[in-house]
């Protein structure tokens, strides 16, 4: 029995979309600093490097986008491509971007990002003499052909990474972050963040 063609998108489905319009105007402070990698930079490339990770980011805050061609889809739309990206989007063009992106670039842009988050006023300010940071990860599921994210066997093979963060808890804003292969070990990822000085809260004591 074949499955049911999808629902087509409308733009009245999405939302999220003046979120992306500050993730561009940061990234494109980031580009202007550091400037773009050769394969971005070439002007044969068709997806550029502002509208694979809009778009990438508007399927993120967009959940009734569920997949890639779901994404591509959603390209097409005529509000889609005034604000996110320039063009329809191939499978193939959204695909190969990710193994010419620079990960440090766009770490670099949501740490401007958390920055932009205004202190609450409220608190005491005795206790902002140190940061207090709450430290978790999440499983994200990986795709198949992702060998080096092995996760577990359960039945299958499963792959997925894991988002290693530590969330401020005094600012509410993330201030670290760091991705594994979803075998990786929380306290390592800790390790390798951790600084002089700092206060942490390990969210699993929470639960």
């Amino acid at each position: 029995m074949s499955r049911p063609a999808p629902t087509p998108l409308r733009e009245a489905d999405l939302q999220r979309w003046k979120l992306v319009a500050t993730f561009r105007q940061a990234l494109a402070e980031a580009i202007a600093r550091h400037g773009l990698s050769p394969s971005f930079a070439d002007p044969k490339r068709l997806l550029d490097l502002a509208d694979y990770l809009s778009l990438f980011l508007f399927g993120l805050l967009n959940p009734v986008v569920r997949t890639m061609r779901g994404l591509c889809q959603a390209s097409h739309l005529e509000r889609v491509q005034r604000e996110l990206c320039s063009r329809p989007v191939s499978l193939g063009s959204f695909s190969e971007a990710q193994h010419v992106l620079d990960p440090a670039l766009l770490a670099e842009v949501f740490q401007a990002l958390a920055e932009q988050v205004p202190p609450d006023e409220r608190l005491d300010p005795r206790l902002r003499t140190r940061p207090w940071l709450i430290v978790d990860s999440t499983l994200w599921e990986a795709l198949p052909r992702m060998r080096w994210a092995l996760w577990r066997h359960q039945h299958q093979t499963q792959r997925a990474v894991r988002l290693h963060l530590g969330f401020h808890l005094l600012e509410s804003r993330p201030a670290r972050a760091t991705v594994t292969a979803g075998q990786g070990c929380e306290r390592a990822a800790w390790r390798a963040q951790w600084e002089p000085g700092d206060c942490y809260v390990g969210a699993p004591l929470l639960r």
